[in-house]
């Protein structure tokens, strides 16, 4: 019983991030994305994760990890270059569960799953 409630929470939160990410796009139809490529592997990881993407220009960006409640459990922001760019994560003391991994630059955030084993 406690697997099918877990399950249904994930399926609606990942529901929730999506329909959140569609109408950030929806809103900034005018602005061009600078992230993409967004990947996370090995995913689902047990102890290191390269986290790669690839960006259209040099700027800011912020890597942020929630868990399923909200709560951000890891932030790191690097100067990413024109090309691709990858950062690494370590699980650390992070329980195995589900998590969402975002990516944000200027206005545009980029978010998917990552599951920790």
């Amino acid at each position: 019983m406690k697997k099918i409630i877990f399950i249904i929470f994930l399926s609606i939160s990942t529901i929730g991030f999506a329909q959140q990410d569609q109408l950030n796009n929806a809103s900034k139809f005018h602005q061009q994305k600078t992230i993409s490529n967004l990947n996370a592997s090995p995913n689902p990881l047990t102890i290191e994760s390269k986290i790669s993407f690839t960006c259209s220009e040099r700027e800011k960006v912020t890597l942020r990890i929630k868990n399923l409640l909200g709560k951000t459990v890891f932030l790191k922001t690097i100067s990413a270059k024109k090309g691709k760019n990858k950062i690494f994560f370590q699980r650390g003391n992070l329980e195995s569960g589900m998590y969402i991994y975002s990516l944000q630059a200027k206005s545009e955030v980029t978010s998917k799953r990552l599951v920790i084993r």
